[in-house]
């Protein structure tokens, strides 16, 4: 069965997309995120070439990291033409030039202060005692 959600997220922040990917299957949605989902021996580039297709919408975890990826850079570009893309704005920071216009269009949740587990940890992380 095709996935609804598509997760685009850099590898340095993985732990954060891994946790919407629980609180997804949670809720029932289905979900496609690397490395889980890539079979064995399948090319990272040819999996997710047939994942975003065949999913209805991409959550992209915008950090610093996944700002100047360029594989995140090149999601998007497959995604642009045809999907949805919810953005989960983790870092106060703007996109860069390049994906600046695949994100105009795109649907941001900004949750750097939000009430959420990783913005409670964020917000301890960056606390100064």
């Amino acid at each position: 069965m095709s996935p609804d959600v598509f997760l685009s997220y850099s590898s340095k922040e993985k732990p954060v997309a891994d946790d919407i990917c629980v609180n997804l299957e949670a809720a029932g949605v289905r979900r496609w995120i690397a490395p889980r989902d890539i079979t064995p021996g399948e090319g990272w580039p040819m999996a997710i070439t047939r994942a975003i297709p065949q999913s209805r919408v991409m959550i992209l975890v915008f950090f610093a990291s996944s700002n100047s990826s360029e594989d995140v850079g090149n999601e998007l570009l497959l995604t642009a033409n045809n999907k949805l893309v919810v953005s989960f704005k983790i870092e106060d920071i703007e996109p860069e030039l390049s994906k600046q216009y695949y994100l105009a269009r795109t649907h941001w949740l900004d949750v750097i202060n939000s009430p959420t587990q990783y913005g409670q940890e964020r917000q301890k992380s960056t606390c100064v005692g």
